[in-house]
């Protein structure tokens, strides 16, 4: 946290300050302000893809380098001013993995999983409730959920989530799962108030038959509401974190009416930060965690948000940053590490960092703790420590990180 400077008025009284000295001293601190800006701020980085379900490497692709914005501390169309103040970030030592759901229907699996994992220093679980196309894992009993008629044949039903969560807490783990938000082809073929449409039809992000996916309106009040209350739902079933992914409009938005709603007036990054805030504030004292890509967290490729999504008011921001899908060159101002997968390390505390600096030019009481996304696939057991070991030096004992493989498999005992 930067000091805060006091002005001491017995030593403003005794000294005589030309204007001179007064001009001079204002040219030394911006040239100061403008080297520490460059020096820090100017940064490459790439990343694409995200972290979740079925996914493997061979999935993410590698995208061209890109160079990131300088930081401001004001990095977004939202107004920082209306996001609530955030309490002190709990998730300081949330050190999670990424769990198939297909463990959680197996308890002994599962209890011998956490019991591996809590004996390596780990304390949260994440899992997919809601996936990428909008299938829903859990048999929702909110009004619009079973409008959606999205809950797969396998959904566990509201007591085995309950059972799932609580056997979690007995072991000392937090359960963090995650709801897909806007991109939605299941659900938003069944809610025609809540879909992005194209004369009166769905719209999809594509040629449906290359696999283009219908999505859910973020300028609709009721695709706010499906997801809002499902948060509330699952609150109420003990659920105390609560990891968001795909709070973002389409890439390519050829011929998609957005409509008009109490919602068209805002900005893209307003309307985000609406919902997030009005999640969060559902989830009551339960913590909301806002997976991005690494990239939009330097206030690069943020189009899609509608500013730096770091800025939208979530307790905990939760960057992709997977060395392997770091593209082939990470710089930030003078320091940079060449083929970040080969140097996984070197390549995570340098993100750090730059992400810490980033948060640290935001209002104090917006400050987002960071917990980013790590690659615990095709990597040794020391990669996977060296990537714990680059979040720990930039956060301290504010550490905090998911692990990720898509098929959970994790050799937990090579990291204690």
């Amino acid at each position: 946290m930067p000091k805060k400077l006091h002005r001491r008025s017995a030593v403003f009284r005794k000294k005589k300050v030309t204007f001179t000295r007064v001009l001079i001293g204002l040219l030394v601190v911006v040239g100061c302000a403008g080297v520490l800006a460059g020096g820090y701020f100017t940064a490459k980085f790439s990343v694409e893809g995200w972290p979740w379900g079925d996914s493997s490497p061979s999935d993410v692709s590698t995208p061209p380098e890109s160079t990131a914005s300088e930081p401001s501390d004001t990095p977004s169309s939202s107004d920082p001013s209306s996001i609530p103040p955030q309490p002190e970030p709990q998730t300081g030592g949330l050190k999670a993995f990424y769990a198939p759901l297909s463990l959680l229907r197996d308890e002994a699996a599962l209890g011998a999983q956490l019991d591996a994992a809590g004996a390596a220093g780990l304390n949260a679980v994440g899992f997919d409730l809601k996936d990428a196309d909008g299938n829903l894992y859990y048999r929702s009993a909110t009004e619009l959920a079973a409008q959606s008629k999205a809950a797969a044949a396998d959904a566990l039903t509201l007591e085995q989530l309950r059972s799932a969560v609580d056997f979690m807490r007995e072991k000392g783990f937090t359960a963090l799962p995650r709801l897909y938000a806007f991109r939605d082809h299941v659900g938003a073929g069944e809610l025609p108030t809540a879909k992005i449409t194209v004369n009166g039809m769905s719209w999809y992000d594509g040629n449906p038959s290359n696999g283009g996916k219908r999505w859910l309106n973020p300028y609709a009040p009721d695709a706010h509401r499906y997801l809002i209350d499902m948060a509330a739902e699952l609150k109420n079933l003990g659920v105390t974190g609560l990891m968001l992914d795909g709070v973002q409009f389409p890439e390519q938005e050829s011929q998609a009416d957005y409509g008009s709603s109490s919602l068209t007036s805002l900005g893209r990054g307003q309307v985000l930060q609406k919902f997030v805030t009005d999640l969060s504030a559902a989830f009551g004292d339960g913590q909301v965690i806002l997976s991005m890509p690494g990239l939009a967290g330097f206030g690069e490729d943020t189009e899609v948000f509608g500013g730096n999504p770091l800025t939208f008011g979530e307790a905990v921001a939760a960057p992709v940053l997977l060395p392997s899908a770091l593209g082939n060159r990470l710089s930030v101002g003078e320091n940079t590490v060449t083929d970040p997968a080969a140097h996984p390390y070197e390549a995570v505390q340098l993100a750090m960092s730059q992400l810490s600096l980033r948060v640290q030019l935001m209002e104090e009481t917006a400050r987002p703790a960071i917990m980013p996304w790590l690659q615990a696939y095709d990597y040794t057991a020391q990669q996977v420590r060296d990537q714990i070991r680059g979040v720990t030096e930039v956060s301290g004992d504010q550490a905090a990180y998911i692990l990720y493989h898509p098929q959970g498999t994790y050799d937990f005992s090579s990291l204690s």
